[in-house]
């Protein structure tokens, strides 16, 4: 069994909500929003301006990059499965594209985790927002 005093985390974005287990899964929350080859640079500047104005609409059809503020350590021979939240396509109608599957070696300080997601029509997405869950488990 894995204990959590075993997982290094690195809140990248000290304004968000602490990572908490929701159940089985811990949530994950939006820090910043970007295009999909946006470099890191871009992605520091839509963090603070999502933090000020704390809404922005994805237009439909648009695939984005959402960082997640933390960066964690995962101990060797564990992954973590990333998922979106089950009302999420109802209330934003974002589809989850990326694979969901982060390995150990993804574990430096600035490894911000982030997802990947296409909307199917415009949708708000806010500051903070939980939008994702992951757990963490033994690789097969």
């Amino acid at each position: 069994m894995l204990e959590a005093k075993e997982i290094k985390a690195k809140m990248i974005d000290s304004k968000l909500d602490r990572l908490r287990y929701t159940g089985d899964w811990v949530d994950i929350r939006v820090s910043a929003i970007s295009d999909i080859n946006s470099p890191k640079e871009e992605i520091e500047q839509n963090r603070l301006m999502m933090r000020s104005n704390q809404v922005i609409t994805i237009k439909s059809g648009d695939v984005i990059k959402i960082a997640h503020g933390f960066a964690l350590e995962l101990p060797e021979g564990f992954e973590a499965i990333l998922h979106p939240r089950s009302s999420l396509f109802k209330k934003t109608v974002l589809i989850f594209v990326s694979s969901g599957v982060i390995d150990e070696g993804y574990n430096g300080d600035a490894d911000e985790w982030f997802s990947v997601w296409k909307a199917t029509r415009d949708a708000p997405i806010f500051y903070d927002q939980r939008i994702a869950q992951f757990r963490i488990q033994k690789k097969q």
